[in-house]
């Protein structure tokens, strides 16, 4: 089977393509920019797929690669998915996170047979509702840029499943994270910080309470929608993992793993960013039987195994 990854040089798309390549399926990914340091090279993984250089929002690559590669699956990572780059750059968030998903969802149109997954985010639902955990029932109310060009994108993947009935899942995961080379989100940056023994930088005041999925339950959230896929068509389903923590909490727990006594920097810069945010997952699980496997903890202690090996500490 040939699958598309867009994003593939991206945190989960690396750890993605690396999975698909070791259970035989032919992965091909777009990339718009060569990064000399990825997460798919440091796998050695970027000689296991094929690279095509291009741009997301260009229909008629997309449309030549469908074809040409026999592409059954094409999986939707690519975004700009830091909170504060899409602030600085609305314009170009928005060309690749709204424009980027309709050129992918009209290229599956014009193919006719290629069944798309596209990465939505919890963010979406934005402003914090009158009830928590969020279901798939609750209003997309996006707050900021990036919280509105991925709830664009999430809505026009659903216009096409409906109006042109595109084979189309739309998820929606809770904070991901595991061995990711991007220094930006919060659990990279304490992990290294905590190795180098210097504390760790906090830009929010740390109260704001999230959701954590470590990247391997995610993959095998993609890999069970791949194979339930047309039970799931034309779904947004949410992919949470029940491992809810403050800020501030979440750290500790890095820290007290490493057996480092550090105190975080809390800069409390952050002042737009949504109080509560969790998932209930109940209808991705009853759908398909998927759990999550890694408990919060154990998921940081392979990742923090993978920067200790990156790093040569």
């Amino acid at each position: 089977m040939s699958v598309l990854i867009t994003g593939i040089t991206g945190f989960v798309g690396s750890h993605l393509a690396k999975k698909l390549v070791d259970l035989d399926f032919d992965v091909v990914g777009i990339v718009r920019d060569l990064k000399p340091k990825t997460v798919l090279s440091y796998y050695g993984y970027d000689k296991k797929v094929t690279l095509i250089r291009g741009d997301v929002t260009d229909i008629e690559l997309l449309t030549r690669i469908y074809a040409d590669y026999d592409i059954e699956f094409v999986l939707h990572l690519a975004a700009e998915a830091i909170v504060g780059k899409a602030k600085k750059s609305p314009i170009s968030t928005f060309r690749t996170n709204i424009i980027g998903t309709a050129s992918v969802l009209e290229a599956c149109r014009i193919n006719g047979s290629v069944k798309c997954i596209v990465a939505s985010t919890d963010k979406v639902y934005g402003y914090q509702p009158e009830r928590l955990p969020y279901d798939e029932k609750t209003p997309l109310r996006p707050i900021n840029i990036y919280d509105a060009s991925k709830a664009s994108a999430d809505m026009i993947a659903q216009v096409y499943s409906k109006i042109y009935n595109t084979p189309v899942v739309i998820t929606r995961c809770c904070n991901i994270y595991g061995f990711d080379l991007n220094m930006s989100r919060l659990i990279p940056t304490v992990i290294v910080s905590a190795l180098r023994n210097e504390r760790p930088v906090i830009r929010s005041d740390g109260t704001q309470v999230r959701e954590y999925i470590y990247v391997e339950d995610v993959v095998n959230a993609y890999l069970t929608i791949m194979k339930k896929f047309d039970s799931l068509d034309g779904k947004a389903v949410n992919i949470g993992s029940g491992y809810i923590y403050s800020v501030l909490d979440a750290v500790k727990i890095i820290l007290d793993l490493m057996h480092k006594n550090l105190e975080p920097i809390v800069l409390g810069e952050a002042k737009d960013e949504i109080k509560e945010q969790y998932l209930d997952s109940t209808h991705f699980k009853m759908l398909t039987n998927w759990k999550p496997r890694f408990s919060f903890e154990d998921g940081l202690k392979i990742t923090i195994e993978e920067y200790k090996k990156y790093l040569g500490v």
